[in-house]
């Protein structure tokens, strides 16, 4: 797939001067700053609880993120490296819930 998301998110940021959390800021140098607004890279500095709401299947993410072309079970169907792509996606996100979920 292609880093469609976290690539707008970061250009949103940049056009906008949006600021990440001021900890997370210190431990990456400016060129990563981005990482600050994903709280996958600064999980360990949130003192708030948190509950996550994210399906581990977005039918946007299917169509913007991953470009797949087809979706699985209903429309075009997938040829088997797009399948292996869209089958990987749950363990993506469990990952990046990792920092947040086993603290």
């Amino acid at each position: 797939g292609i880093d469609c998301w976290p690539n707008q998110m970061r250009s949103l940021a940049a056009v906008s001067g949006a600021r990440g959390h001021a900890r997370c800021l210190e431990r990456y140098p400016p060129t990563e700053a981005w990482r600050c607004m994903f709280p996958e890279y600064f999980a360990d500095l949130i003192s708030t609880r948190t509950l996550i709401v994210q399906s581990l299947y977005d039918s946007s993410e299917i169509q913007y993120t991953l470009r797949l072309g087809c979706f699985p079970g209903d429309g075009p169907a997938c040829s088997q490296q797009q399948m292996r792509v869209f089958q990987q996606m749950p363990s993506q996100h469990m990952r990046a819930w990792a920092p947040l979920v086993n603290r």
